[in-house]
């Protein structure tokens, strides 16, 4: 993460596809704690669908 975060602020293209596989991974893990967090998980998958957005209009 700290190689796709840097690469990412250079404007590299590993950091940015790195980046969207790792945030695609992060709102399809927040489905599985839904159950316990609701709220939570929901709060989590829209910061994580706005930073899907921003990276791929970039």
């Amino acid at each position: 993460m700290i190689l796709a975060a840097a690469s990412l602020y250079a404007g590299g293209g590993f950091g940015r596809w790195s980046s969207i596989l790792a945030v695609a991974i992060n709102v399809i893990a927040q489905f599985a704690f839904f159950p316990a967090y609701p709220l939570w998980s929901l709060l989590v998958i829209g910061a994580s669908l706005v930073i899907l957005w921003a990276l791929t209009l970039g």
